[in-house]
């Protein structure tokens, strides 16, 4: 209770501190992912958000920003009380608490890295200081969770952020890409070098439904579908297009 407290003070102070530091910019996840986006697509497009692994409001958020942005979006996780932490904090935030898979039916997901990786759970007790704890937590495809949690008035998926611990590429694997396609994806990619997002099963899948990458932070990869976005990046045309 104290740590989320704790935390929960740091982001009012961030913002506070921010207010009178006009040429300061606030980052949430742990590389300023969350500041590419904005200049790709949150302070630029009006559509809404799908955050896949977003165990908490705040930390290491890649969509807190676009809340405060005054867009929409959708939180997918399992984390026990996934509901109750947004509640009042992201009020603009509607939150589906299942575990996506791309096989549906009941899982074990470690409680404190969330995922149901068991190479994944082996580095709980070096990562948290304490022993592996499972929950047994429904698990369904994307596009099912998908279809029941974003109203259908949500019609222009801007940029989907994807943090599983683990499972990204079967989890991804289970999208409609014809149907749903985000403008941008950033997909966690630990250990990555710059040549991962092209030669990882990750990279591969997207490059088949068309999305380009972009260069990454050390965390994330990544992933354009619309080449407007891209070609405006490379030219250095971002801020002109803002002002």
């Amino acid at each position: 209770m104290t740590n989320r407290k704790g935390l929960e003070a740091a982001a009012h102070f961030g913002r506070y501190i921010n207010s009178w530091r006009p040429f300061a910019a606030n980052h949430y996840r742990q590389d300023g992912e969350d500041i590419l986006l904005d200049l790709l697509v949150v302070g630029r497009a009006t559509g809404c958000y799908i955050d896949l692994g977003a165990r908490h409001p705040y930390r290491f958020s890649n969509s807190y920003r676009a809340d405060c942005h005054g867009r929409s979006g959708v939180v997918i996780d399992e984390a026990p009380g996934i509901k109750q932490s947004f509640a009042g904090r992201r009020p603009r935030v509607l939150v589906a608490g299942e575990c996506v898979s791309a096989i549906e039916g009941l899982v074990d997901s470690e409680s404190a890295l969330n995922t149901t990786q068991e190479q994944r759970c082996q580095h709980v007790p070096s990562v948290t200081g304490r022993s592996a704890t499972s929950v047994t937590v429904r698990a369904r495809l994307l596009d099912r969770i998908r279809e029941d949690a974003v109203p259908a008035v949500w019609t222009r998926l801007d940029f989907m952020s994807v943090d599983i611990e683990g499972s990204e590429g079967l989890e991804l694997s289970s999208n409609d890409w014809r149907a749903h396609r985000p403008r941008v994806l950033v997909v966690e990619m630990l250990g990555a070098t710059f040549s991962t997002p092209t030669t990882s099963r990750k990279g591969t899948l997207l490059k088949e439904h068309g999305y380009r990458t972009m260069p990454m932070p050390f965390h994330s990869g990544f992933f354009v579908s619309d080449a407007s976005l891209l070609d405006s990046w490379t030219a250095g045309g971002l801020d002109e297009d803002r002002t």
